[in-house]
């Protein structure tokens, strides 16, 4: 290499790196800006509103929001304050929330926000939430936001993978798409030709012996016939000898029979057979050409020619090794590796199940209400965390990652809350082993399983787990037999509500909040006395004034 290559390969590579130095991921704006997506709990007008906020207009009622009744003056820990760049963003929403359980379920709430700074259009958002359960974090369907320009690339990726997978041929069309039928055919051709050609060559040699075996044959048969006529033609001049001797003889008198013994003494059969063994001649192997030894032996004649010929057995044989197999190779690996494919052309894959898939609007907030039903099972918490994954991924596949910068808090109410453990003291000491049990099912919300053990010794947890379980009437029925505490007063008026017995639920409720004057600030979160409170709005306050009064007594 001169020197002059060497100074332009150098420039070359100097400019691909000048080049490479100045490009800039497209999320560089995100890395930049001082907007975060930020989650919190709704307020009681938001709940009621579904989804996009800020361009639905469809709403559904959530009975069990937290009524804002009172709202007490926020400390530190309610207040929080982020200082950004050159501004302040203060949230004095609450950050804690009482779920209750409804049907073996807890509902869980909260607002989605992203700010119109994240709004554009090369890119996707994914907001995934995450709900930590002890020990335990586990994903909850997210929301993915697409940009118009981020879609299209992703809709032409997969449109390539989906012409990818149309070309994939399935392996029980292999006959028809990989199958060689020229080769194929030209094989059993060039066969059908050997079988042909090898059965003309035997044809002809066999038409040459037995042209050679004919002028043989008349040979030795014309050779013995004038070897026989001489034999006879000797014998019976003999034979004229010998009569003409005997006629003499018997002309003058003489015994002509000795003539006639000696002559058939001497010339009978064996004498004739022995002469004309040794002197007629047979076609023998030794006196065949080599080539036509073989048909000789076997006594061949063209009736006896067998020619070969291609069955079925065979074209499926020879059929099992006439397929375009590097075409097929590249086939199997098609199928063998086709997410390996699927990575190659779809870069941004779809993300699956979300709780929702939308469009990026540019230059507007983002606010979405989220909401997601969770099975309520034995190693539920009591307490439960809920966090937002935000990944943002661009057209050139940068991206931007943010952990959970928002923590909201929920607490599972449910019946079990209304438990009185103190129940079994009036036990003995075996039924209260046995009654603790009860209380354990009770604990992990296994209603039927404790209902089935308390049943035994009836009273207020009993009512607890009927009521738990639907049995309204039953419950209502056990609570009419037992002490009216202010438990079992309250109790009844979470059934008698759900019983749509407004009157009688507001009765028991104030008769709760004379005998316990801390059942009265519990009644907000049930969300069974969410028509309740509704049907008399003054309700809440009663309740407080009574509970205020008993707490100043």
């Amino acid at each position: 290499m001169n020197r002059q290559q060497t100074y332009k390969l150098f420039f070359s590579v100097a400019g691909l790196l000048m080049i490479a130095s100045c490009s800039r991921p497209i999320t560089k704006t995100l890395f930049l800006q001082s907007g975060r997506p930020h989650i919190y709990l709704p307020t009681n007008k938001e709940e009621k509103s579904g989804g996009i906020l800020s361009e639905r207009v469809s709403y559904e009622t959530k009975i069990d929001t937290i009524r804002p009744a009172h709202k007490p003056a926020l400390d530190d820990e309610d207040m929080k304050s982020v200082t950004l760049e050159t501004f302040t963003v203060v949230a004095d929403r609450p950050k804690l929330k009482i779920s209750t359980v409804r049907n073996g379920k807890i509902n869980l709430t909260f607002l989605m926000t992203v700010p119109k700074a994240f709004m554009d259009n090369r890119w996707q958002i994914v907001l995934t939430p995450h709900l930590i359960n002890g020990d335990q974090t586990s994903a909850l369907p997210p929301v993915v936001l697409k940009g118009s320009q981020f879609k299209k690339v992703q809709d032409e990726e997969f449109a390539k993978f989906a012409k990818f997978e149309k070309d994939i041929i399935d392996p029980s069309d292999y006959d028809k798409k990989f199958f060689d039928q020229k080769k194929h055919s030209l094989f059993t051709k060039n066969l059908q030709h050997k079988y042909l050609d090898h059965y003309t060559a035997e044809y002809k040699r066999l038409q040459d012996y037995q042209a050679w075996k004919h002028i043989a044959e008349v040979r030795i048969m014309n050779a013995n016939a004038r070897r026989e006529g001489r034999y006879y033609q000797r014998l019976n001049d003999k034979a004229i000898e010998m009569l003409g001797s005997a006629y003499n003889d018997n002309l003058y008198g003489l015994d002509s029979s000795k003539v006639h013994r000696g002559f058939s003494g001497r010339y009978n059969e064996e004498h004739r057979k022995n002469y004309l063994d040794k002197k007629l001649s047979t076609l023998t192997v030794d006196k065949v050409p080599k080539n036509y030894r073989k048909y000789f032996e076997k006594n061949f004649t063209l009736d006896s020619l067998k020619n070969k010929s291609l069955t079925e057995k065979d074209s499926a044989n020879i059929a099992k090794h006439t397929y375009f197999f590097k075409d097929i190779a590249q086939n199997e690996s098609k199928i063998k590796n086709k997410d390996t494919h699927r990575r190659h052309l779809v870069r941004f894959p779809e993300v699956e199940n979300p709780a929702l898939s939308d469009s990026i609007r540019t230059g507007k907030d983002f606010v979405y209400l989220y909401s997601q039903d969770i099975d309520v099972t034995e190693d539920l918490q009591r307490k439960l965390s809920v966090i937002v994954e935000t990944r943002v991924t661009a057209m050139d596949q940068s991206s931007w990652h943010q952990g959970g910068v928002d923590t909201l808090n929920f607490i599972v109410s449910g019946m079990n809350d209304l438990v009185d453990k103190t129940l079994i003291s009036r036990l003995d000491e075996a039924d209260q082993a046995i009654y603790q049990q009860g209380l354990d099912r009770l604990a992990v919300r296994d209603y039927r399983g404790a209902l089935n053990i308390i049943n035994q010794y009836p009273d207020y947890n009993s009512a607890v787990c009927l009521a738990a379980l639907g049995y309204n009437d039953q419950a209502i029925m056990l609570l009419d037999r037992i002490t009216a505490t202010g438990k079992a007063d309250y109790l009844r008026a979470i059934v008698y509500a759900r019983m749509k017995k407004l009157e009688e639920a507001k009765e028991s409720l104030f008769s709760a909040a004379r005998k316990e004057s801390t059942l009265a600030f519990k009644v907000e979160i049930e969300p069974e006395f969410a028509v309740l409170l509704e049907t008399y709005p003054e309700l809440q306050e009663q309740l407080e004034n009574i509970g205020d009064g008993l707490d100043e007594m």
